[in-house]
């Protein structure tokens, strides 16, 4: 298979953010005194905190209560991340190092450009990476496939050599929607039903030019 091209979402896939993320939320919801027994965070990973903040709370906050609720949140997040024992994949870096030496590697994440700049910083490979995009760059998030159209514009390279590798609903259904090849990267907790290709850590793309997707 010519494959030329990985785009990695970054929450889930690259490090395992989703307890930062979800215990940033409920502290978030209890600092506000905002009820969340309807809260479900699967229904939102992959989203913007401001598409799921406004979402949740509907349209009667006022613009300057969203904003404050959302910078608590992502500073509750990048908290957990940094105080995180191990917040990155075993042998990432590694891995990172061996992919870029075949493919170009690329980062498309609906997440803040704070969030994206921990995580380059703590896995020091902000040098491997071609270019990255985050939810700070665009008008709309995931499941909207418009991150991964501006990645694949930037790339210049046909849609049969660029691979997405995913976790969330969201995301692979914005990933579909690029008609590029999409990978499901699935962790023990994956509640995620997708029929194509799955992967359950990150090394196993060493061997991707032997698969068919």
């Amino acid at each position: 298979m010519n494959i030329s091209s990985i785009i990695f979402d970054l929450d889930g896939v690259l490090w395992d953010s989703t307890l930062a993320h979800r215990k940033a939320f409920s502290d978030t919801f209890r600092h506000f005194g905002i009820d969340d027994s309807d809260w479900n965070y699967e229904k939102f990973a992959g989203r913007t905190t401001r598409e799921t903040i406004s979402e949740f709370l509907g349209s009667s906050m006022s613009q300057s209560k969203i904003q404050a609720i959302i910078t608590y949140k992502q500073n509750a997040a990048n908290n957990y991340l940094l105080t995180t024992e191990k917040p990155l994949f075993n042998n990432l870096l590694n891995t990172l190092t061996r992919l870029k030496e075949k493919y170009r590697l690329v980062i498309c994440t609906s997440s803040s450009k704070r969030n994206l700049d921990t995580f380059l910083d703590l896995s020091f490979s902000r040098d491997i990476f071609d270019f990255t995009i985050c939810g700070d760059d665009l008008p709309q998030a995931k499941p909207n496939p418009l991150i991964y159209e501006k990645a694949i514009a930037n790339l210049s390279l046909p849609k049969t050599e660029i691979v997405i590798v995913e976790d969330s609903k969201q995301g692979i259904q914005a990933a579909l929607d690029s008609h590029c090849h999409v990978i499901h990267f699935c962790k023990e907790t994956c509640k995620v039903e997708f029929s194509g290709f799955t992967i359950y850590d990150i090394s196993n793309l060493l061997d991707l030019e032997n698969e068919t997707l």
